[in-house]
């Protein structure tokens, strides 16, 4: 095997279209890169140490040659085999969907498939429902503009019982279409997933077969694998997964993607250096078409001209004047970021086996980029004159809006408003908060960086909002009720109210014990304590079986369903202290202060009540039932 291995890569070095062997010296053949190994090093061995990942793997190829192939830690720590750039194969999560978009283009060169035609012309076995007048195309799953809702259940599972088939999950979780095809870019899983079937129905070969034949064996890449599980010869190499328990590293099983082409491939930094090699190569080659790359690595679906956007595959990740493309994966576990810079004909990848890596990848790509003088930006910012068309909330598209995980739309909504004494826009999201000033009309740029943000609308009112840091994600305005600060400001308001009814009540009956008791107030007031009872033990045991984003994202979502029945218990107690309201002061229950309370308490909960309602946090049998439009 060892031997097979090598033949390969010394054909693939004397190919005309392959990778150029470089040694470790080699990082000074190009003035760009001369101690960017060194350089490389000092920032990886730092983040091994201080724990924030227990192994990494980096390569960077320019003109065609490896300039660097290092790896850092530990790969296994129970056998103690630490990583190695060439051997050690990584998780590269959504790096996975460019062979999927590879793939796509391989067969529109074959005049097999139309970017602009209804996908639904591809599917045998299901087909989309029509819902807009405007079918969804291919184009629109590259560009992730197709206008599905998000669904991060079942995203990743932990075993492969769970898995399936490709062709039954997407059958069986077609996501509900929430807006119009082209209108608003919203990364989806499972359109990259949607189009991996497409090249097997096409094609007539099952996934997995379609890429190893031809994309991995023609590049070279005989490390990786888009198969679940991954096959011994690889398993025996790959690096496992861990997470960081209060400071000890605890090994975790091997995640599995069901939607696999948008995320399953497992790799060597080799691997993917014979990848970007492929990319960056500006000609014809046997795998791909001069003008495929060009749609891969070029502009799709562009907000403005100034900010990031989409290509037909991947997104823009250009950080100064020096222009960038690329993609970034996660498996939870393993965090991988690979970025092209074509004018430069350079590329650099770098994954991590740690949950929370993702930090250290995009902290080596920016760190890189500015040591080789990319994001340098002398452009001038003015200050905001005007801002009362952009300030306010925004909210991420992609997000659900039929099951119980819409709430979790919460945690990435953008709030923009002004400082005049700045002359500038404070934009806060969950990175931060930045200062913006004018670049152009509707652009703005970061003070002190290179991200840039512009505003979209219709009819002279702005309505979506871009990052250039996240191109794969336009943001909407906002509801009033979809603000974090009126969620909070509700769910705050409620336990303040029932801190009284826990704490205050049970003393303020002993005080009051000789008051005149009416009947039905014992009954009205066991109600409330119910009430209270349930809506606390929903929330402690919704904190309790979620866990942390790993435990959640592999099985911590089937865990909930059962937990949305308290809402429902919680609507029936609700339902009868609102019967008993009118007694309660006809007939004088209690004391004039508990009167009152009991009024803020019921209101308040009738408040919540809604407030589950309206973030799906109900049964699905019973969403089903009350929410049929949606």
């Amino acid at each position: 095997m060892k031997l097979a291995r090598l033949i390969i890569c010394v054909a693939w070095t004397i190919s005309s279209n392959g990778l150029m062997a470089a040694t470790s010296g080699a990082s000074g053949t190009s003035g760009t890169t001369n101690g960017l190994e060194r350089f490389i090093d000092g920032i990886m061995e730092r983040s091994i140490v201080a724990g924030e990942t227990v192994g990494a793997t980096v390569t960077v190829v320019q003109n065609g040659r490896l300039v660097v192939a290092r790896g850092y830690g530990t790969a296994d720590i129970g056998q103690g085999v630490a990583v190695r750039s060439r051997v050690t194969q990584f998780r590269i999560g959504s790096i996975s969907k460019l062979f999927v978009w590879m793939s796509v283009l391989q067969l529109v060169e074959a005049g097999k498939l139309d970017l602009d035609a209804d996908i639904n012309t591809y599917l045998t076995d299901f087909e989309l429902p029509a819902r807009f007048a405007e079918p969804i195309t291919m184009r629109h799953l590259m560009t992730h503009t197709p206008g599905f809702e998000e669904n991060l259940i079942n995203l990743f599972v932990s075993g492969p019982r769970q898995v399936g088939s490709l062709v039954q999950t997407l059958a069986r979780d077609i996501p509900r279409r929430v807006r119009l095809p082209g209108s608003l870019v919203s990364y989806s899983n499972y359109g990259a997933a949607l189009a991996g079937h497409v090249v097997a129905q096409i094609s007539g070969q099952s996934w997995d077969e379609y890429v190893e034949t031809h994309i991995f064996e023609p590049l070279g890449m005989t490390g990786a694998t888009t198969r679940q599980p991954v096959p011994k010869s690889i398993d025996a190499t790959r690096a496992k997964g861990y997470i960081n328990d209060g400071g000890d590293f605890v090994e975790q099983g091997f995640t599995y993607v069901p939607l696999a082409p948008a995320g399953a491939a497992t790799a060597t930094a080799l691997d993917i250096a014979q990848l970007m090699v492929q990319l960056l190569n500006p000609q014809s080659t046997s795998v791909l078409s001069a003008t495929s790359k060009a749609q891969l690595l070029g502009g799709a679906y562009i907000a403005h001209p100034l900010v990031n956007g989409m290509t037909l595959g991947m997104y823009e990740m250009t950080r100064g004047g020096t222009r960038a493309v690329g993609h970034d994966g996660s498996t939870l576990l393993f965090n991988s970021s690979m970025i092209l810079w074509p004018d430069e004909a350079m590329g650099l990848f770098v994954s991590t086996n740690t949950a929370g890596g993702e930090k250290v990848a995009r902290a080596l790509v920016d760190t890189v980029a500015v040591h080789l003088g990319f994001s340098s930006n002398t452009a001038t910012l003015q200050e905001v004159r005007n801002a009362t068309p952009f300030t306010g909330d925004y909210i991420g598209a992609r997000r659900n809006l039929s099951n119980f995980s819409k709430v979790m739309g919460l945690a990435d909504t953008v709030r923009v408003s002004y400082q005049p004494a700045e002359g500038a826009l404070q934009v806060v999201d969950n990175t931060g908060s930045h200062r913006y000033r004018q670049l152009q009309d509707n652009v703005f740029q970061q003070v002190g960086g290179a991200q840039r943000i512009v505003f979209k609308g219709q009819a002279g009112k702005i309505t979506d909002l871009y990052f250039s840091n996240r191109p794969m994600i336009g943001y909407s305005r906002a509801g009033r009720a979809q603000t974090p600060l009126a969620n909070a400001a509700l769910i705050v308001a409620w336990f303040v109210l029932i801190a009284g009814v826990v704490l205050v009540w049970p003393v303020s009956s002993v005080t009051h014990r000789g008051c005149y008791v009416v009947r039905g107030q014992r009954f009205t007031t066991i109600l409330t304590y119910l009430s209270s009872g349930v809506v606390l033990m929903f929330f402690w045991q919704l904190v309790t079986v979620a866990g942390g984003p790993y435990e959640l994202m592999t099985g911590g979502f089937r865990k909930i369903p059962p937990l949305l029945w308290y809402p429902v218990v919680f609507a029936g107690l609700v339902l009868l202290r609102l019967v008993y309201f009118a007694r309660v002061w006809v007939d004088g229950y209690w004391w004039l202060s508990r009167r009152f309370h009991f009024t803020g308490v019921l209101l308040a909960d009738c408040a919540l009540l809604a407030w589950f309602w309206y973030w799906n946090l109900l049964p699905d049998m019973l969403l089903d039932y009350l929410k049929p439009a949606i």
